[in-house]
């Protein structure tokens, strides 16, 4: 038996959490660069706002009804984040965090329904109770249940659903896109065969949905039918792959500082290699002017590196060497990032030519994590990284409505007087 945990409107409840001033009232959090709405209230939403909303075409809403907009602020969201792992890691059950705000446990098979849910409601309230994060539980026999079951928990005031719970009726007469993995391109193509509820989808042939579609969609529609498919991944696979990039808050024309922004997503990339035990072989750069404007331009390049690594220093010359093949003069850029394939937690062979490389990092990095770790990110980088944008990655994006980090750092904790 499966469960699912999801924090209800995670964003807006870590920013309600610290500032009680902020509920019942609605609130928005926006993407990269203050762009889009990422996070809506439940206020917010019955206002007709949709996700992904620009907040330049919203802005006449936002005053008229006093939204309060914040920028997204990540540091404080993983703490939460991290917080409500540690909850669940006390519940004595196998569980694989599925993002930020999600998570899937195994629970006993022997279980009555009247018993998961008593469970769920307990749970409810201790993460309530502990931290004041709201959430809702689902359960099904599957994932894909457990998932569809949680989605409809929105609706019962006790915020737990059981999957049998839900009548058969309205069970199969939800449309296919509110199935877990079946996201719009499946769904425009299921519709042109004529599938657009689940109860469609369980009555088409297995053999077809193999052939039309692929072995995924169908597992899934066994998932649907109560066969586990997609087991519990508590170990999942190293990451192969890595993009790390940015939409600039100001256009950026010289190459030097389109040079420093790339090198500060390369130091941090060395970062995230090193934390996650990884090596990289192959890292390559693009970089792009804004598609909305006339003569738009937009490149990327990948080349080898010499061998596996996760060295920092070897990351910047690579993706600085990079940029100088695509680089044009006079244009405008708005966005650019690196971008790494052939990565392992493992020691593959090394060039002929060259010393052997071991995963272990060098003294150097060893001390610049730990400096960084203790004082904050970025608090010491290389040369290549300059000095006109203080604070690496966190301070390239517009953010004129960030909260306080009350968890991470000292000077942000509230004080009470």
């Amino acid at each position: 038996m499966y469960a699912l945990m999801d924090c209800s409107n995670f964003f807006v409840s870590c920013e309600r959490l610290f500032n009680p001033l902020l509920h019942k009232k609605p609130v928005i959090v926006l993407s990269s660069n203050d762009g889009c709405a990422i996070a809506r209230s439940d206020e917010v939403k019955a206002l007709s706002i949709p996700m992904g909303a620009p907040l330049f075409k919203i802005k006449d809403l936002v005053k008229a009804h006093d939204i309060k907009i914040f920028s997204s602020n990540f540091t404080l969201y993983m703490d939460i984040s991290q917080r409500v792992i540690e909850i669940l890691d006390t519940q004595g059950f196998e569980f694989e965090p599925y993002s930020i705000d999600e998570s899937f446990i195994s629970l006993p098979d022997t279980w009555s329904k009247e018993e998961l849910e008593h469970w769920g409601i307990s749970l409810k309230k201790k993460i309530d109770q502990w931290l004041g994060i709201p959430v809702r539980i689902g359960f099904g026999s599957t994932k894909t249940l457990a998932k569809l079951s949680n989605e409809l928990a929105k609706k019962e005031p006790s915020g737990v659903l059981h999957v049998s719970s839900i009548p058969d009726a309205i069970f199969e007469a939800l449309e296919v896109n509110n199935v877990w993995g079946i996201g719009k391109n499946n769904t425009n193509s299921l519709n042109s065969h004529g599938i657009r509820t689940i109860g469609d989808l369980l009555l088409s042939p297995e053999p077809w949905l193999k052939k039309t579609f692929s072995v995924v969609m169908l597992k899934t529609v066994r998932e649907l039918k109560g066969q586990p498919c997609f087991l519990l991944s508590s170990n999942p696979e190293p990451q192969k792959s890595m993009v790390i990039s940015r939409s600039f808050a100001d256009d950026i024309t010289s190459r030097e500082d389109l040079s420093e922004r790339i090198s500060i997503f390369a130091s941090r990339a060395g970062e995230k290699l090193r934390h996650s035990g990884l090596l990289t072989k192959e890292l390559g750069v693009f970089i792009r002017t804004s598609p909305f404007k006339e003569n738009s331009y937009s490149n990327s390049i990948t080349l080898p590196l010499l061998h596996h690594t996760n060295d920092t220093k070897e990351l910047i010359s690579h993706s600085l060497v990079c940029l100088k093949h695509i680089f044009k003069e006079g244009k405008k850029y708005t966005k650019a990032g690196i971008f790494m394939c052939d990565m392992t937690d493992n020691v593959k062979q090394d060039n002929l030519f060259e010393a052997t490389v071991t995963p272990t990092p060098s003294n150097l990095m060893n001390a610049m994590d730990q400096l960084n770790q203790r004082y904050g990110t970025s608090s010491i980088n290389f040369g290549a990284c300059g000095l006109k944008v203080k604070g690496g990655m966190r301070n390239l994006a517009r953010r004129d409505n960030l909260s306080p980090n009350y968890t991470s750092k000292w000077s942000d904790i509230l004080t009470v007087t």
